[in-house]
């Protein structure tokens, strides 16, 4: 439906920014488990044709762990949902387990750990059909609610629903 065009916010490149630097910081690993670490992993799934970079994949004795940093103090919903797709890619890609994934809060320097369940796996599989059959109908998909979301989109210039 859209162009590939991939605008970007201020909020994202202070974000780019902020990972640069966390590649050089010893507090990152405060909260995260121990293994071997992999900045900026290109992820892609054909079952649910998507792509994502994740911020960090740590190698564990466990499995694999997708981690994502936010400049928030909050890992909300979304950005649970992300990290959890971020696993259901990163285990299509590889076949390797991938048991839990963590959301790093900068402002508190802290992760917050992601456990998958298959409700939440669920989930994501339900937006992605959802999100392929506006693709394949050419139909936009509802608003949100709220323009609360709207605010920080890199998109809210395109679609018009709020602004």
């Amino acid at each position: 439906i859209m162009p590939e065009l991939r605008p970007k916010t201020y909020a994202m490149e202070e974000g780019a920014l902020k990972h640069d630097a966390l590649k050089h910081s010893r507090s990152v690993w405060r909260g995260l488990p121990a293994g071997k670490y992999r900045w900026n992993v290109m992820l892609r799934s054909e079952r649910l044709h998507a792509t994502g970079l994740a911020d960090l994949i740590i190698e564990t004795d466990e499995g694999l762990v997708p981690v994502d940093f936010k400049d928030s103090a909050k890992a909300s919903a979304h950005f649970k949902m992300q990290v959890t797709t971020y696993g259901v890619m990163l285990a299509e890609m590889t076949g390797k387990p991938v048991p839990r994934g963590f959301v790093y809060l900068l402002p508190l320097r802290r992760a917050e750990e992601v456990r998958f369940s298959k409700a939440t796996q669920r989930k994501i599989e339900k937006a992605f059909e959802e999100m392929m059959t506006s693709i394949l109908t050419e139909r936009m998909p509802e608003p949100p609610r709220s323009a609360a979301p709207c605010v920080a989109c890199e998109f809210r210039r395109f679609c018009g629903d709020r602004f």
